[in-house]
């Protein structure tokens, strides 16, 4: 069948390697980096079963910051007839084009306050019989216990054509694969979990890998279902060079005060725990809020805010208006994205904003803007939130105001200025990092490539005594 008839846009070589997997396998894998466009062949896999195989559904499942991004990349490339629907409109298309519906993974399990039930919104996409399913930034289903995990895979029992999308099939351990893997086809392994991981890893007393063993044999199985493409290897996509520079801070000293109390206070937490057992998720969070100038006050209700120190933000504020450069921010916690954009529109620069509280259509309008006006030319982002599947290739230089707990996201977050677009062939990364205090632990991870959960007790209770 001619392209011409599927997608509007025109491969690159890779595209085209990875389109042809994608109509010779019925379930397939794009293990492509970030960057390297593997939305495209996907959406071209699909024109094609439209076409050859009388696929007319499909559902799309990705992290709430993409769905705006396939919306847009489906107007782009598709040259076959489809209509994307929501929800409370599955099956209301023509029978003469493929039906799309584009659900984030939270969706999946979300409450129905209208029926009363839980995995409501799952139930009814199972009984949808969709033909293609697709699952985007597929690292979230690695986890092969987790809500997101058990209902990808039970929708898409049954369905003929499958497909994994994700730059990082293997965030932490070759383990990763299994979930990913077994919602294209549970035949592939053709196991249990716990059968997997006797297979290919030795664990420690804390049930974590210790090593691994046969794992030429996995990969030999995984490859032949999968396509890999890393951006150094693509001739049309030139390698960057890239600048990491760090900004050091000092608290000020009614915030060191309250700083290193709150360390103490996060020592008691660690008394009695073995020192070589990771890092509980809470303990050290509160100096990480320090860190970044903003403190919550502990509970569900009535939850304050309290502004503790302006370090940070100052260093922030300065080195934004010595710029006249479009700058992409990135920042944990939600005080710290709204302390920068009221301290950046207190001077008059106007700017942008993504959390988790941006609905899906406001996200889409947010970044076309930040792509294609010259101003405003700063965007603030949670990490958690705008750190998968979006491009911001308008901008070259990226700040981290404070870091998440995972390497994985902190990766996510970099390649939305490292992407196919990307005009600039110096990309700069730069961190504000105050002075003893946890985010040098942050920091660390960067350099080391880990999540702070890699790092032990005794590590933090280092961080934290100073």
């Amino acid at each position: 069948m001619e392209l011409s008839k599927i997608t509007k846009t025109k491969f690159l070589e890779h595209q085209t390697e990875a389109y042809e997997l994608g109509i010779k396998l019925p379930s397939f894998a794009l293990f492509m980096e970030p960057g390297t466009g593997k939305t495209l062949p996907t959406i071209a896999v699909m024109g094609y079963r439209f076409y050859n195989d009388h696929a007319r559904r499909a559902i799309v499942v990705c992290p709430l910051s993409v769905t705006y991004d396939w919306e847009r990349q489906f107007k782009e490339h598709a040259a076959f007839p489809y209509n994307i629907v929501e929800l409370d409109q599955l099956g209301t298309s023509p029978q003469n084009c493929l039906e799309v519906v584009i659900v984030n993974y939270e969706k999946l399990w979300e409450f129905s306050k209208k029926k009363n039930k839980r995995w409501e919104p799952s139930v009814r996409l199972m009984k949808y019989k969709a033909d293609i399913m697709v699952c985007d930034e597929s690292h979230k289903i690695k986890n092969w216990n987790t809500h997101a995990t058990k209902a990808a895979t039970r929708i898409g029992k049954g369905i003929p054509f499958k497909a994994i999308l994700t730059g990082t099939p293997v965030t932490k351990y070759p383990l990763d694969l299994y979930s990913q893997i077994n919602f294209l086809d549970s035949s592939i392994f053709d196991c249990t979990y716990k059968t997997f991981r006797e297979r290919y890893a030795v664990l420690d007393i804390w049930g974590r890998p210790r090593s691994y063993k046969d794992l030429d044999h996995l990969m030999n199985i995984v490859y032949k279902y999968a396509y890999r493409k890393l951006k150094k290897d693509i001739k049309e996509f030139p390698p960057p060079e890239v600048v990491r520079q760090n900004i050091y801070v000092t608290l000020e000293p009614r915030a060191r005060k309250l700083y290193d109390k709150m360390a103490k206070e996060s020592i008691v937490q660690l008394e009695g725990k073995f020192s070589t057992a990771p890092i509980p998720a809470l303990v050290g969070m509160r100096c990480h809020q320090i860190a970044g100038g903003y403190l919550t006050t502990e509970g569900d209700v009535n939850r304050e805010v309290t502004r503790v120190s302006k370090a940070k933000l100052t260093a922030l504020v300065d080195y934004i208006k010595d710029s006249e450069e479009k700058l992409v921010v990135f920042a944990q916690y939600i005080p710290e994205i709204h302390g920068i954009v009221d301290a950046l529109e207190d001077i008059g620069i106007e700017t942008l904003c993504i959390t988790g509280a941006t609905s899906k259509k406001i996200r889409g309008k947010i970044i076309s803007q930040f792509q294609s006006r010259e101003e405003p030319r700063v965007i603030v982002i949670q990490i958690s939130t705008g750190g998968v599947g979006i491009t911001l290739t308008a901008a070259h230089t990226m700040i981290f105001y404070s870091l998440g707990r995972s390497y994985t996201d902190h990766t996510q977050a970099c390649d939305r200025i490292n992407r196919i677009g990307q005009e600039s062939r110096l990309l700069k990364y730069i961190y504000l990092v105050a002075e003893n205090t946890v985010d040098e632990l942050f920091w660390q991870s960067i350099l080391d490539k880990k999540n702070i959960a890699d790092y032990t007790i005794d590590d933090l209770r280092e961080v934290l005594a100073g």
